[in-house]
């Protein structure tokens, strides 16, 4: 299963977004294009195997299930 992203970006946008530098972008991007993980071009990126990014980035979906907010005590207003 291949994940892509027609969304046009540079680098630099990148960067900018996670508050990254350019070279430390660059030098990941190459490491995991290096390892097979990702492919980028000009218009188009693609995460070739999700599963390895997932292990990678020691990633665990547990997080992203619905829990409901916390429910607000009333404030006990006895004292007042």
């Amino acid at each position: 299963m291949q994940s892509s992203s027609r969304v046009c970006r540079t680098q630099r946008h990148v960067a900018d977004a996670c508050g990254l530098s350019i070279v430390h972008i660059n030098r990941t991007i190459q490491e995991l294009r290096h390892r097979g993980l990702i492919a980028w071009g000009a218009a188009r990126s693609s995460c070739c195997n999700p599963k390895s990014c997932a292990a990678l980035a020691d990633f665990a979906p547990d997080y992203l299930r619905d829990v409901p907010p916390p429910v607000a005590k009333p404030q006990d207003r006895s004292s007042t």
